[in-house]
């Protein structure tokens, strides 16, 4: 029954005791203290009711709505809240676009032959399908791996990882066999290369002698490292890690903030709790006594575990511990306030301040139009250029020549491509062609057709690379400001695209003529013949 730190005897400890209450550690203590006041055990049980009510209003609510209002003012200063929906698209699409690179072809072996069967196997639905299967019950399977498990299982256990393994070998040494005569297209896939190293080391690593022996903890990545492999089967997944790795250089600067305010912290702790008499939680594992033990008590601290009795232990004073007073050197009292002010704005500025700086880092890059099928333009549409680009570019080059430009976009289907003219386009343009009512409307449909096609001519005439060829990212870039319009575009992109847009005109109008000239040549040429 002994006065607890916390209490509510005036003001500055009442918000002390409010403060961490909030932080949600160890607020049950506090509770069951409050509620014990009276002398005896839950004898004023009515104040849970304060602490429940707190909790849902302060920490869950205000706390949160501070954490929103702080996420919405990160927004406002990256210009992101500042963006259109139309922008946003655009900066979600642009940044995708540039992450994509030329996807390169395998070789189709001869009709008819084994490994042209087992190409077309590989490469069906069914295959996927069934290999997203196994995968799921392999991970069932390494998810009842248990202690003290008895002989019989662990053999059973065995069996059904070597028939996984197998079929993983099996599907590897198949990819292997379809890419001969030409063995270097297999390894310059990255997924081939990984999935038969995971392959390899599982074989290698299989019925360990000794389950705690160095083989079979060898074997044991080879095993959880598998479950990366739907990745390569699951769509969905593999668009949400691509948009996470585009977060990830935003999220090793607010590492490195966050790294930066730690050090200082520990550099401080070190200074001035470095010799102060241990505790119930300061102790020889935990403390100050170094940088690198008051790094990792900071750490500790950032995951919000027991952050209170440190700063409890720090606040030690007289009669438990010793000042020099007599000169016996001997000095391991803390600092009552100054622990109290450390641990509060350390809190305060890693607990609730750069640990949201994640989750701003994150929606500054998932936003609009990154995981939405539903939006003018969608990763799935990008992903479509991909294959269909690599139909023209099966080595992967990054080029294709101006004179493929038209079978491509022939190719490509909506949002990315219109190309279509009188006489000419796929299916659903000529659909849409016979739904206009009046001649008026269907030559001003064809005149918004024929001035796309003569501006992206003119674009990828100037960006063409002098004997390679139109490149993959310039081509997809200008298609998707084609289809977005210079109203995506920010203020200071729009002016610079209106200034190339200049030289691009200037092109396509020299180019224009030039065709013209040379047709008009032609067509006297034949007139006099």
């Amino acid at each position: 029954w002994n006065s607890p730190k916390y209490d509510f005897d005036w003001i500055g400890s009442a918000l002390l005791t409010l403060f961490e209450t909030a932080s949600l550690d160890g607020w049950i203590d506090i509770m069951h203290h409050a509620m014990d006041i009276g002398g005896n055990k839950n004898a004023n049980w009515p104040a849970c009711l304060f602490f429940i009510t707190f909790i849902l209003c302060g920490s869950f609510m205000m706390i949160r709505t501070i954490i929103g209002v702080f996420i919405d003012r990160f927004g406002i200063s990256s210009g992101l809240k500042l963006l259109t929906e139309r922008q946003k698209l655009w900066r979600d699409m642009h940044g995708v676009a540039m992450s994509i690179k030329p996807m390169r072809v395998e070789m189709k072996p001869v009709v008819g032959s084994v490994r042209r069967k087992c190409y077309d196997a590989i490469h069906s639905k069914m295959f996927k399908k069934v290999i997203l299967f196994l995968l799921s019950l392999n991970i069932v399977l390494l998810a009842t791996v248990h202690f003290d498990a008895d002989a019989s299982w662990e053999y059973a256990w065995n069996i059904g990882d070597v028939a996984f393994v197998s079929i993983y070998l099996l599907e590897s040494l198949a990819r292997l066999f379809v890419a001969l005569p030409h063995p270097l297209y297999f390894f310059k896939d990255p997924w081939n290369c990984f999935e038969l190293f995971l392959s390899c080391g599982s074989a290698a690593t299989l019925f360990p002698t000794n389950p705690s022996g160095v083989r079979a903890q060898i074997g044991r990545p080879f095993r959880f490292l598998r479950t990366f492999r739907i990745l390569r089967h699951a769509t969905d997944l593999r668009r949400v890690s691509r948009t996470m790795i585009l977060a990830v250089p935003s999220i090793l600067s607010v590492i490195g903030v966050m790294l930066i305010w730690m050090f200082l912290y520990a550099a401080v702790g070190t200074q001035v709790f470095f010799n102060v008499k241990y505790g119930e939680s300061l102790n020889k594992d935990a403390n100050f006594s170094s940088f690198v033990n008051s790094f990792l008590l900071l750490f500790q601290v950032l995951t919000g575990e027991g952050w209170r009795q440190f700063m409890y232990d720090l606040q030690i004073d007289e009669p438990h511990c010793s000042k020099n007073h007599a000169g016996d050197n001997i000095d391991n009292c803390g600092f009552g306030n100054g622990a109290t002010f450390y641990f509060v704005t350390y809190v305060v500025a890693m607990g609730y301040i750069f640990t949201n700086l994640f989750v701003a880092a994150i929606l500054d890059h998932v936003t609009f139009g990154v995981l939405r099928e539903s939006s003018l333009v969608s990763t799935k549409n990008l992903e479509d250029f991909q294959t269909i680009w690599s139909t023209f570019d099966p080595n992967a080059t990054g080029f294709i020549g101006l004179h493929q430009i038209w079978p491509f976009l022939k190719r490509l289907p909506e949002p990315l491509s219109k190309i279509t003219a009188e006489g000419e386009g796929n299916d659903l343009e000529k659909e849409k062609e016979k739904k206009f009512k009046t001649d008026a409307l269907r030559l001003r449909y064809l005149s918004t057709i024929s001035k796309w096609r003569r501006r992206i001519f003119a674009e990828l005439h100037y960006v063409r690379h002098p004997n390679k060829g139109v490149p993959f990212s310039e081509c997809l870039d200008a298609l998707l400001h084609a289809k977005l319009g210079n109203s995506a575009l920010t203020l200071d992109t729009r002016l610079r695209r209106e200034k190339e847009l200049e030289h691009i005109d200037k092109l396509g109008a020299c180019v224009y003529i030039q065709r013209v000239f040379r047709g008009h040549r032609v067509r006297r040429k034949k007139e006099r013949s």
